[in-house]
């Protein structure tokens, strides 16, 4: 949803540059018949829902997304790692006769895994290099709320809008059908159109006969043109971008356009005094209480005024006012509706990537960046620090160091992966780190997607995170991430693992595991506390095992454990089942222990759909080894 709000401020953002341009066409165009001005705002509605367009030299827009829709899940990946020095160090500082990197090697040696796939072919490749995507938490945090309030203002919108509709639909249950589609009730004060499959002209009931002809002439010119629909299309898309004021403002223009274009058509053949006596009943039936509508389209509802004022001051446009002002339209739509051709933006991000060509000098994998140090910083800035093939294609590809500095106490390392000769995927991290990247295929479409899996060193545990990036044409992006789920860990903190549940079992000395997948794991860790009753006398995991074993302090039912406070520990490209998948490992631990007591280890294995969503495939619980 996050990744969804993004995407729909990027088009907002695009469309209100559109918007300002149609504002001075209506200017420009104020003598042009008014259906032109409603087929400018039909580039904005188009602005406003497709956030892919054809390419053309001729596109003015901006080249990159104002807000980065395609990395956002990258963005929420890291904040687990940003949170781990600190914990990580206190464990060690604080209990140094047990070593946590120690433990996770151990429980690692001994778990059942699944074997690495190996390809000699060479469409299987991996190789390290530093970096990852960075971002502070209180990001990810202040763009969950704006999504929150923008979802409750959609659903308000939404909810006006189908009040609006049942109230309209409960006054005129008692009309009366007169003609094919028209329909006479004494319950309403002016006219409109409502319904969209089998839309409807209601009339009051107090209507004369010129009156009558001209109302209906008038809807009838509606439903010609299909206003019936386009209108409710129009407020559907100022729901969704309610958020911005230009929108509202191309909305209200835009049910005014719609409104004249329609008494442009009824009056073009009539003479002055049938234009009085059409004017004389737009102004007998406007609508005093008129407001911001998707339904109906009312004869009398916006702009009576001006409409008044212009069907006075209607003249047939000359020819060539309109040819221009069609040509202004397919302008526009060049300029606006059209995205950057790739080679230039491909030539942007290079150069953006790589500002010091000079220093692409060696060609050898650099050293892993010391923290401490001063010469290995300058030693791996603007360096080429690995090359191979990596998806296998013959053609050497290349991960840069673009540049290394202090933030704030730490080391940030920039990166970027040219693949191909294009620079597809960027990042930074505050942690040294090691990459490792598999070109494999993820979602059974026969096309090799690139799993980058991210060790940062923290003291003497790494900790991992990854990012699998999927090819759509020229452009690669982030499929879903074990992030977006958004699982909380013992600090209340956002972690990168898989969500799981963990209840005091219903039998003694047992724990259910519930997974993602709707799998409960039952475990009996009888064996694992009475170990720990033997080794750690006089201390809080001796008391935790005793009130464990004892029955009475944990009932069935009673949270017991979460996943481990470090997240995912390793991510591994594996072969399960005939197909290619992701393995990853996490800890559960106990709550009350917490980082001190781990129950064992859960393996998710997964792989993705067509759509970029995560596929589960199976979990598999290994307890620890004491």
């Amino acid at each position: 949803m996050d990744q969804l709000f993004l995407q729909i401020l990027n088009l907002s953002l695009y469309a209100s540059l559109l918007i300002l341009m149609v504002l001075l066409c209506r200017i420009l165009f104020r003598k042009a018949p008014k259906w032109i001005s409603c087929l400018f705002w039909a580039l904005v509605a188009i602005r406003l829902m497709c956030p892919v367009m054809p390419e053309s030299p001729f596109c003015v827009m901006p080249s990159a997304e104002k807000l980065p829709t395609a990395n956002y899940l990258m963005t929420k990946t890291t904040q687990a790692a940003g949170k781990t020095t600190e914990s990580v160090s206190e464990l060690q500082n604080t209990n140094p006769d047990r070593e946590i990197g120690h433990r996770k090697t151990d429980l690692l040696a001994g778990a059942s895994g699944v074997d690495r796939i190996a390809d000699d072919s060479g469409a299987f490749n991996r190789f390290e290099m530093n970096g990852i995507t960075g971002s502070k938490a209180g990001v990810v945090k202040s763009v969950r709320i704006l999504t929150i309030l923008w979802l409750v203002g959609f659903c308000l919108m939404m909810a006006y809008a189908l009040f609006s509709y049942l109230r309209l639909k409960h006054y005129v249950a008692a009309s009366v059908k007169t003609e094919r589609n028209v329909r006479i009730c004494d319950e309403i004060q002016y006219p409109f159109i409502l319904g969209i499959i089998r839309p409807m002209i209601y009339l009051p009931g107090f209507l004369n006969g010129s009156m009558k002809h001209f109302v209906l002439a008038h809807e009838r010119a509606h439903l010609k043109r299909r206003d019936h629909l386009w209108k409710p299309l129009g407020f559907f898309l100022l729901a969704v971008h309610w958020f911005n004021p230009l929108c509202w403002i191309a909305y209200i223009l835009f049910s005014r356009d719609l409104e004249m274009a329609c008494d442009e058509r009824v009056i073009r053949n009539m003479d002055r005094e049938s234009k009085a006596d059409y004017s004389q009943t737009l102004l007998l039936l406007s609508n005093p209480a008129s407001r911001i509508t998707a339904c109906p389209v009312a004869f009398g509802e916006i702009g009576v005024k001006e409409r008044v004022k212009g069907i006075f001051n209607y003249k047939k446009p000359a020819s060539w006012i309109v040819m221009l002002a069609i040509v202004g339209c397919i302008v526009m739509a060049v300029c606006f509706l059209t995205s950057p051709k790739k080679t230039d933006t491909a030539a942007a991000e290079n150069a953006d990537a790589k500002p010091v060509e000079s220093e692409k000098i060696e060609e050898t994998e650099a050293e892993p960046a010391s923290a401490d140090t001063a010469s290995e910083q300058e030693a791996i800035e603007g360096s080429v620090v690995f090359d191979a093939d990596i998806d296998g294609n013959g053609v050497e590809d290349h991960i840069y160091s673009c540049q290394l500095e202090e933030e704030e106490g730490d080391i940030a390392i920039r990166w970027s992966l040219e693949l191909n000769g294009n620079i597809i995927y960027q990042g930074s991290h505050e942690l040294i780190c090691d990459f490792d990247a598999s070109s494999m295929d993820l979602d059974g479409d026969d096309e090799p997607e690139i799993l980058v899996r991210i060790l940062p060193h923290v003291n003497s545990m790494p900790l991992e995170e990854y990012v699998a990036l999927k090819q759509e044409g020229d452009v690669w992006s982030a499929l879903q991430n074990s992030t977006d789920f958004e699982q909380p860990d013992g600090n209340g903190d956002l972690s990168n693992a898989f969500p799981v549940e963990v209840i005091v079992g219903s039998e003694p000395a047992t724990v259910d595991i519930k997974t993602m997948d709707g799998q409960t794991i039952t475990v009996d860790l009888r064996e694992h506390y009475e170990k720990m009753l033997e080794t750690q006398e006089a201390t809080e995991l001796y008391q935790l095992a005793e009130e464990f074993l004892n029955g009475n302090t944990y009932k069935p039912g009673d949270p017991y454990g979460t996943t481990a406070d470090w997240g995912i520990w390793e991510i591994e490209g594996v072969r399960i089942d005939d197909r290619n998948a992701i393995r990853a490992r996490q800890g559960i631990q106990s709550l009350k222990g917490g980082k001190w007591d781990i129950l064992g280890t859960l393996d998710t294995y997964y792989s993705y759909d067509q759509n970029g969503k995560i596929q589960l495939l199976k979990t598999e619980f290994t307890l620890a080894d004491d």
